[in-house]
């Protein structure tokens, strides 16, 4: 088959079939609950640009990036007890093992990064899920699914985020090993849910995603195998 010319920014050597990428924001920059549920239809109108398992319910992968929800992410906190500072916080989304002491393990290890980083881990909570709209394939992989909430006695945000990288790496590095832990986001600025379930579902599955105080200012929405491909992070 020949293939088109280059043309301006497109390049037909990166030309792929089957995933599908967009991002919802206000030119203003301003926070809304449309952008977030406007993200969400579109990801939903997405799903012929994955794959689909032969139970008709696990997919290839779909998940949002969401950006600019400090308060939704206080909110959070405050129903799971967790008491934060006025300043920066970060908070990830972390796969963990299914297994309770390899889950707590995975916990131990990422803390310790955070600390070694100079960073201090502030409190966990549990991400809620849905496991009724996966597929077989889907739920025999679904992971534990926490969220940790972190802290810096400093103020340059740029620091910060370098530093909730690089504990980040050191401890996919230390738990290479251990199967299912996968940090999927951990940042100031940004926050991402994903799962192997169709697109019109991930809302279901993250009751997170539903939730009254949840606004955000952008949202990045992946469907299919270009999910792996895409940085949770800054």
């Amino acid at each position: 088959m020949r293939r088109s010319p280059i043309r301006g920014l497109y390049d037909p050597a990166s030309e792929h079939d089957s995933c599908g990428f967009g991002l919802i924001a206000q030119v203003e920059g301003g926070a809304s609950r449309a952008i977030v549920d406007g993200a969400l239809e579109a990801l939903s109108r997405m799903a012929h640009r994955g794959g689909v398992a032969a139970d008709g319910l696990s997919g290839d992968g779909c998940g949002v990036l969401l950006h600019g929800i400090d308060g939704f992410l206080r909110a959070l906190a405050s129903d799971a007890g967790i008491a934060l500072h006025a300043g920066p916080i970060a908070v990830g989304n972390v796969f963990l093992p299914r297994d309770a002491a390899l889950a707590a393990r995975c916990r131990e290890v990422l803390m310790h990064e955070l600390g070694n980083a100079g960073l201090r881990v502030v409190g966990w909570r549990d991400v809620p899920v849905d496991p009724s709209v996966c597929g077989e394939l889907a739920r025999a992989s679904l992971p534990r699914i926490a969220q940790v909430f972190v802290e810096s006695d400093g103020d340059d945000a740029d620091a910060f985020e370098r530093a909730l990288y690089l504990a980040r790496k050191r401890a996919e590095q230390a738990l290479r090993e251990a199967p299912d832990f996968y940090v999927v986001s951990l940042s100031t600025r940004l926050l991402g849910y994903k799962g192997m379930v169709l697109p019109k579902h991930l809302r279901q599955l993250f009751p997170d995603l539903a939730h009254p105080l949840l606004e955000a200012r952008a949202v990045l929405k992946v469907s299919g195998l270009a999910l792996q491909h895409i940085p949770c992070r800054n």
